[in-house]
């Protein structure tokens, strides 16, 4: 069945071991398929039909007979001479409402097969299981993709569903989850800026800084041949936090100084300057400490690994490309202030963050003389 096939399918792609499926043919056995439209105009319900062949087959007790002390019971069953064969069984016969009999083969086809050993459910569906475990340094999502592509080319027959379950179910589920996270801490930084500058624009062109510690974590993780893990993604999730840190000292001493009278390009130069040697010395401090982390060769350290490479990639490249990147975005952006005055009208929330002074006439204690 499909279910052979899949399992050919699984055994074929490159790092998977120990292919089992839990399709097992059962002993044989005589399959009857009922016609629903010959059984009606018989005269006859399938309930009916059932339970004919089942007293037929494996009896029914009609009464108990006593003996003194001891009941035996009175099964009601066909002669073993006339159910002992498969052309046997299509011989039963039925007595319809009129009480006409009608033999089992009329409205039923009878044909000899195997039937599961076992019958499993999901969702009060008929479920059958293909598993394989990961050899060597395969990595789950590369063989899932490859598995799930090759499925899909094969064909998935009508009234079959494939799910993936185990562990390729909770990756997804993780990834699902994860990102979910990500978009939620993107956001949360962004509000924290916009209370900071009071601006809903400057916090963008600090944000341009979150895509340079992507492409620097993702990197890190490549070059040291890992892969995208629930710690690499942690990872990712603490970057977004770590990374706006440079561009937010480079953007808010520029924003001092222009607010001195200094000129755009004066002010992003000295900025620069100024702002360097704290950008570095905060960078080197937090790369120095994932750095155990990261060269940790002990039981189980390679699951913490990805999250520590991917923290030092990020940060490293976030700080070289911040210094370079921000500057010419808070260019462009200080450019639309002309054309676009409304765009860096103040943000109106921005004091959700401060506390609000109690009226002067409910603190007349604070009130000097």
């Amino acid at each position: 069945g499909f279910a052979d096939r899949v399992a050919d399918i699984i055994t074929k792609t490159k790092g998977t071991v120990d292919v089992a499926s839990s399709w097992e043919e059962g002993k044989p056995e005589v399959q009857i398929e009922v016609d629903r439209e010959k059984t009606a105009a018989m005269g006859l319900t399938l309930a009916e039909v059932g339970l004919a062949v089942r007293t037929a087959l494996e009896g029914d007790i009609a009464t108990k007979y006593q003996e003194g002390n001891t009941e035996y019971d009175t099964r009601v069953v066909l002669n073993k001479g006339s159910r002992v064969r498969s052309e046997d069984v299509g011989k039963i016969s039925l007595l319809n409402r009129n009480g006409k009999p009608v033999q089992l083969d009329q409205i039923a086809s009878v044909s000899f097969g195997k039937g599961p050993s076992e019958i499993q459910r999901k969702d009060r569906e008929r479920l059958v299981t293909v598993a394989a475990n990961l050899s060597g340094e395969a990595a789950l999502g590369e063989v899932t993709a490859e598995v799930e592509r090759a499925v899909n080319a094969a064909g998935i027959p009508e009234g079959v569903t494939v799910f993936y379950g185990g562990d390729a179910e909770n990756m997804r589920d993780m990834f699902s989850d994860m990102m979910i996270a990500l978009s939620l801490a993107v956001l949360f930084v962004y509000m924290i800026m916009v209370s900071l500058f009071e601006s809903y624009v400057h916090p963008f062109t600090i944000m341009f800084s979150l895509p340079m510690a992507l492409v620097g974590g993702l990197l890190a993780l490549a070059l040291a041949g890992m892969t995208l893990s629930m710690f690499s993604m942690i990872g990712i999730i603490m970057l977004m936090g770590l990374v706006t840190k440079n561009a937010i000292l480079l953007v808010d001493f520029t924003n001092t100084l222009r607010a001195r009278g200094i000129g755009l390009r004066e002010a992003l130069l000295g900025a620069g300057k100024t702002r360097l040697r704290p950008i570095i010395m905060t960078t080197a401090t937090m790369v120095a400490g994932m750095l155990p982390l990261a060269l940790a060769a002990g039981a189980g350290s390679g699951f913490r690994q990805s999250m520590a490479v991917v923290i030092i990639g990020g940060l490293t490249s976030s700080t070289l490309l911040t210094l370079v990147l921000v500057p010419v975005v808070y260019t462009y952006v200080d450019g639309l202030r002309e054309k676009i005055p409304g765009l860096f009208k103040q943000a109106t929330w921005a004091g959700w963050l401060k506390f609000k002074r109690p009226a002067p006439e409910l603190q007349p204690h604070l009130q000097t003389e």
